[in-house]
């Protein structure tokens, strides 16, 4: 059974649900404030950059607040009607004029998600600048703070600044006036401000003990406590202001090892201590730390787990209501997460129901397209590609996928016209330039077959296959020293092409230079001994 908020997420399609395990902790962190006029901002919309995609939060937000006020903000423009109650504004989460004036206009934000960028720096940024501004009581929320532990993120295990745990982290040993409380999920960190109504009081049943009644091994004295005790029970520590120097060790590292999972993927040799798998929350005030029993081991989106047991159980259960409810984008989710599992058959069925209810996205599209080429329904995948191409003329990789599939018909021409409008569309996109090359060397117009494939090598410099590709037009064409010098190119870049090799041979032969062709093939065998086609090639050239 599923709690309100949660329905609401696999039903709109977002990941909170699913990759995450996000939801449940947001609905027990404002299930209280459900039926107030709240005003909510979430940084960060979703579909990257296409201005008719994401908001699927917004819209869950929209309807789990029923009174309330949603805005979003993402860098990216969106165009996309979500309601009266929903505004999507183009700005940055550290453009402090801009939020500043959006603060002013559509605050104060009562709650506030960072769903953005993810950067640490920004994370870190966009609180500053943020936090001083929220509502009386009003709660702050950074989401996938895993990235704190990478790299490429700007993160590091030693929570080198700036490093959004790291900085939150620090808050344990000396609150700040204006917090009243820290709760820590995986991949969560979440702050309520001082406010005139105390927030309730998260969990159930609740069991309590002194830090004073804490020995030597206060860690292995609460992991005993935490194992006796049923999932989702409370354990509340209380202790003296301020924290104690070895229990504020014990906490500050547990809030970081709560991300045990993330932090093992960069840094595999990290140690973590008894408590964090046993914790699945944390929230710290002045005088008092409860920590929330359950299986901390959800599965990273950086390195999901398909068959981790709570995994499939969510997925189960997103299923079972999706195929009832019939949403589009939540069907489109669980789909691809299902594609990715390799549950073909269930993936099947979740189409099929989008389909049932008149599913019309380029989401939708792509996903049922891929399907068709999947079991290689060529002529499936045509009409649905028609069906898009009708709805959305103006999109490049729609108009692209679809001349692959005349391509496969075998009626190159109509690729070509198709080819030749997602290049209009999107005269830099490399690998449309390349597919059109390819379709109009089919119907022989080798002269503009080689324009756009010169094109796309001056665009995509050291990319080996378009270089092969356009080795390969050049031989056709009877240019054969400029296409042997760029198939030398390609090998430079990818000595391992064995595609390239094969047409070096070829036009090592037509140049009538026998002992290089069959060297060329040679290598190109070495790497792939299983083609009868490089093999009988070989036996040619052995003969003569």
């Amino acid at each position: 059974m599923v709690d309100p908020l949660t329905r609401l997420a696999v039903i709109h399609g977002t990941d909170k649900f699913g990759y995450h395990d996000y939801t449940p902790n947001y609905h027990t962190l404002f299930s209280h404030l459900r039926e107030s006029p709240v005003r909510l901002m979430e940084i960060g919309v979703g579909g990257y950059q296409d201005a008719d995609r994401g908001g699927e939060s917004l819209e869950m937000w929209r309807d789990y607040f029923e009174a309330g006020q949603i805005t979003g903000i993402d860098i990216q423009k969106k165009e996309m009607d979500l309601g009266d109650r929903v505004a999507i504004l183009q700005g940055s989460q550290i453009d402090a004029a801009f939020l500043a004036e959006l603060v002013k206009t559509r605050g104060p934000f009562d709650i506030i998600i960072d769903d953005g960028s993810h950067q640490n720096e920004h994370v870190v940024m966009s609180f500053q600048l943020l936090f001083p501004t929220l509502a009386a009581g009003g709660i702050y929320v950074a989401e996938d703070v895993q990235t704190s532990f990478f790299p490429r993120f700007g993160g590091s295990l030693e929570l080198s600044p700036p490093n959004s745990v790291g900085f939150f982290q620090a808050m344990l040993w000396q609150m700040p006036e204006d917090v009243v409380r820290i709760s820590r999920f995986h991949n969560m960190i979440a702050l309520q401000k001082a406010g005139a109504t105390p927030p309730p009081k998260p969990g159930k049943a609740t069991r309590s003990i002194n830090a004073r009644d804490l020995t030597d091994d206060p860690e292995g004295q609460l992991a005993a406590q935490m194992q006796a005790l049923p999932d989702d029970t409370l354990l509340e520590i209380t202790f003296s202001d301020p924290l104690p120097d070895e229990l504020g060790d014990l906490f500050a590292r547990l809030f970081v090892e709560i991300d045990h999972r993330e932090i093992a993927i960069n840094f595999p040799d990290a140690a973590t201590g008894a408590l964090a798998p046993l914790t699945y929350g944390m929230h710290v005030e002045r005088g008092c730390a409860v920590l929330v029993k359950g299986q901390n081991d959800y599965p990273s989106n950086f390195a999901f787990d398909f068959n981790h047991p709570r995994a499939k159980a969510n997925f189960a259960a997103m299923e079972k209501l999706l195929l009832r409810e019939g949403r589009e984008r939540g069907l489109l989710l669980l789909a691809d997460i299902l594609t990715r599992a390799g549950e073909d058959a269930r993936v099947d069925r979740l189409l099929a129901r989008a389909e049932e209810i008149g599913a019309s996205s380029r989401s939708f599209f792509n996903a049922a397209v891929r399907r068709r080429k999947i079991t290689q329904d060529w002529d499936g995948a045509g009409r649905l590609l028609d069906r898009a191409v009708a709805l959305y003329p103006d999109d490049y990789r729609i108009r692209s996928q679809l001349g692959a599939i005349f391509m496969k018909d075998k009626d190159p021409q109509a690729a070509v016209e198709q080819f030749q409008k997602a290049v209009e569309l999107a005269p830099r996109d490399v690998l449309v330039r390349i597919q059109l090359a390819t379709a109009l060397a089919r119907i022989d117009r080798l002269d503009e077959a080689i324009e756009h494939a010169r094109k796309g090598v001056e665009m995509a410099p050291s990319h080996a296959g378009h270089k092969v590709q356009l080795g390969r037009l050049l031989i056709a064409a009877g240019n054969l020293e400029e296409g042997i010098e760029t198939l030398k190119a390609a090998l430079e870049l990818d000595p391992d092409n064995a595609n390239a090799l094969r047409q070096l041979s070829r036009a090592h032969d037509a140049r009538g230079d026998r002992a290089a062709a069959l060297a060329a093939i040679k290598r190109a065998l070495e790497l792939r001994p299983d083609s009868h086609e490089y093999l009988r090639w070989q036996e040619r050239l052995e003969r003569g």
